[in-house]
C-alpha cells in the first residue's frame, strides 16, 4: 500500500490528537513481522520512532552462548513506543529494564521523508560502555532529535550482548562460540541491510559510528570480513582495539575460572551446563581485572588475523570512508581507576611513575616515563599531573585511534576510501562530574556525544551558546560524512585526507572558536612511536 494512503488513513483516525502528544506512527511490515511506532516532534517536525524491534531470537535458555539467529516471525504488531530491555550490565546489575532477552534495534526517521518515499542515508550508532555496559537507548544526552529532523537521516541504534555473555573465551578444549557480542553487531547490521528500505533508508549508504567501545567496534568492523558489505562509512570516536585491553591468556584464564565458579568445569557438556546457570552468577567479577571479557581474535571467520597484522598487511575491508578522532583529555579520567588523587589531588613524581607502570603493565615503561614525565621531574604537582594526563590521553585513545586511521589511510589510498582525523577540544558547559570539578582539564572521554546528538538544543540550560554553535557544526559534519563519504573544512580551508600520498597527516580541530585549524604533530608522534604503544597492547607483536 502506498505510504500516502497509509498517511491519510492515520490522519483520519488521529485528526483529533494533539500534535505534541504521543501519536501512533504508521505500521511497518518488517521481514519478520509488523511494528507499530510512535511520533515525536522537534520544532514542529515529526519524527517516526520504532523502538524495541527484535532483530534476533532471544539469547536465553538453550540459545545462551550461541550465535544470534533470526527471530521467530510474528503477526501481532510489536509496539515501538519503548526501548527494549538493555543487555545484562556487568557493572550495574541493579539497573532496571535489563535482561538476557535484549537483542533489540531502534529506528528513527523524518515523517515527511518517509511519506515522500525518500531513500535516506542511514546512521547506525554502536554504543560504548567498555563491553560490559551501555545500550542502544538514546534517552538523555543522546537522541534522534534534532539529528534526524534537521539533517534528514535515518538513525539506528541497537543492543548487543556484554561481558561474559558476549565475550567468553574458554580454552580450545571447550566448544563454546566466541565473540558473540560482536556477532550480534554483525547480525544487527544485516537486519539494517534487509529492512531499512522499509523505513526510507538507503542500505547502500550506511554509516556506522560509535564512541569508546563503540568506536573500537567500528574499527573491528573495518577489519572483519563478515562486515565487508554491511556499511560504507565509519566514524570512530575515541578508541581502536589493537589486540586487547587485556591479553588473550587473561581472558581464557578468566573464562575458565568463571566456568569453574559456576560449577560447570567438570561437566561432560559444559555448554548445556552454562545454559542452566543463573545469569547473575555469570556476571559476577572474576579475578582482578575490571572486565576480562572483550572482543578477541580467536575466531578464524570473524577475525582471521589480529588488528595490527590486518591493518599493516592490508587484509582489511578496503574502500571504506573513515572519520576518526579523540577528545583533548580522553584518557585522563581513567586515572581514577588507579588512584583518584591523580586527578583531584597533589601528585608526586614517583606516583606518576607508578601510574605509568600500572597502565603499561611494565611494557615500554621507560619510553613513556622519559617522554612524558622526566621533563617535569622537578616541576610542580600540576605540571606532573598534566604530563600524566597527556600520557593516558595518548596511550588509551589518541594514538590507538590515530595510528589506526593513518594506517587505514595508507591501505585505502590506492582505493576509493577517504580517511580523515579530528581532535575535539571544546569542553561542554556540562561535562561528566569528575571533569566538571577540574577547571584546567579539557573535554573528557564521552564529551563529544552531546555535540554529535544535539543535546544543547534539547537541554539549552545545561549548555552555552558556544556549545550550540559547535553542536550545529558537528552534527553537520557527521551527517554530511554519512551522506557523501567526504568532508571539507571551513571555507576556504580543505580538510586533508590521510594516507601515504600525503606529505603530512593532518588532524582538524573541532572547537566553536577555532574550528578548522590543522595539526600534524600528534599524528606524527603516534606514527613514529607506535611500536612502543603496540607493545603495551600486544607484547607478542
Amino acid at each position: 500500500m502506498n505510504r500516502l494512503i497509509i498517511f491519510v488513513s492515520l490522519f483520519l483516525v488521529f485528526a483529533s490528537s494533539s500534535v505534541t502528544g504521543n501519536r501512533v506512527a504508521p505500521q511497518i511490515q518488517t521481514k519478520y513481522g509488523p511494528v507499530q511506532g510512535m511520533i515525536s516532534q522537534y520544532r514542529e517536525v515529526n519524527v517516526l520512532e520504532y523502538k524495541g524491534i527484535p532483530y534476533a531470537k532471544a539469547p536465553i535458555n538453550e540459545n545462551r552462548f550461541l550465535p544470534p539467529t533470526k527471530p521467530d516471525p510474528w503477526t501481532i504488531p510489536q509496539s515501538g513506543e519503548n526501548y527494549g530491555n538493555a543487555c545484562i550490565q556487568q557493572w550495574d546489575l541493579a539497573r532496571k529494564n535489563q535482561s538476557e532477552d535484549c537483542l533489540f534495534i531502534n529506528v528513527f526517521v523524518n515523517e515527511e521523508s518517509y511519506y515522500k518515499e525518500k531513500s535516506l542515508p542511514v546512521m547506525v550508532y554502536i554504543h560504548g560502555g567498555a563491553f560490559i555496559g551501555g545500550s542502544g537507548d538514546l534517552t538523555g544526552v543522546l537522541g534522534a532529535n534534532p539529528l534526524v529532523p534537521i539533517h534528514d537521516v535515518v538513525l539506528v541504534s541497537f543492543n548487543y550482548r556484554l561481558g561474559a555473555l558476549g565475550f567468553l573465551l574458554p580454552d580450545k578444549t571447550q566448544a563454546i562460540n566466541t565473540n558473540l557480542g560482536f556477532r550480534d553487531q554483525i547480525f544487527a547490521l544485516q537486519w539494517v541491510q534487509d529492512n531499512i528500505y522499509l523505513f526510507a533508508g538507503d542500505s547502500s549508504r550506511v554509516t556506522i559510528f560509535g564512541e569508546s567501545a563503540g568506536s573500537k567496534s567500528v574499527g573491528l568492523h573495518i577489519i572483519s570480513p563478515l562486515s565487508a558489505n554491511l556499511f560504507t562509512n565509519a566514524i570512530m570516536q575515541s578508541g581502536a582495539l589493537w589486540h586487547g585491553d587485556v591479553k588473550k591468556t587473561e581472558t581464557i584464564l578468566a573464562s575458565n575460572k568463571l566456568i569453574e565458579d559456576v560449577g560447570c568445569s567438570g561437566q561432560q557438556d559444559i555448554l548445556a551446563c552454562l545454559q542452566k546457570v543463573d545469569v547473575a552468577d555469570l556476571m559476577k567479577p572474576v579475578g582482578p581485572l575490571q572486565n576480562p571479557f572483550l572482543p578477541n581474535f580467536h575466531d578464524s571467520d570473524v577475525f582471521p588475523s589480529k588488528p595490527y597484522e590486518a591493518i599493516t598487511q592490508g587484509t582489511v575491508n578496503v574502500g571504506k570512508n573513515v572519520l576518526a578522532g579523540a577528545e583533548l583529555n580522553d584518557g585522563a579520567i581513567f586515572l581514577a581507576f588507579d588512584d583518584v588523587s591523580l586527578l583531584l589531588g597533589n601528585v608526586t613524581y614517583q606516583q606518576a611513575v607508578d601510574a605509568v607502570h600500572f597502565f603499561t603493565k611494565n611494557q615500554s615503561s621507560d619510553f613513556f616515563i622519559d617522554h612524558y614525565l622526566k621533563p617535569h621531574k622537578k616541576g610542580s604537582s600540576d605540571d606532573i599531573k598534566k604530563a600524566l594526563w597527556a600520557f593516558t590521553d595518548d596511550l588509551l585513545y589518541k594514538c590507538p585511534t590515530y595510528f589506526f586511521a593513518s594506517s587505514y589511510g595508507n591501505v585505502s589510498s590506492s582505493g576509493s576510501g577517504n580517511v580523515y582525523a579530528y581532535i575535539h577540544t571544546q569542553k561542554p558547559k556540562t561535562s561528566n562530574p569528575i571533569c566538571t570539578k577540574i577547571a584546567e582539564i579539557g573535554p573528557c572521554h564521552g564529551d563529544d556525544l552531546p555535540f554529535v546528538f544535539g543535546a544543547p538544543f534539547r537541554q539549552p540550560d545545561l549548555y552555552s551558546r558556544l556549545d550550540d554553535d559547535l553542536s550545529s557544526q558537528m552534527m553537520q559534519i557527521w551527517t554530511s560524512f554519512g551522506k557523501y563519504g567526504r568532508l571539507y573544512g571551513q571555507d576556504p580551508s580543505y580538510w586533508p585526507t590521510l594516507g601515504q600520498k600525503q606529505q603530512k597527516n593532518f588532524i582538524m580541530e573541532l572547537n566553536g572558536e577555532n574550528i578548522g585549524k590543522l595539526y600534524h604533530e600528534k599524528m606524527d608522534f603516534c606514527i613514529v612511536n607506535w611500536q612502543s604503544f603496540q607493545s603495551v597492547y600486544d607484547p607478542s607483536s
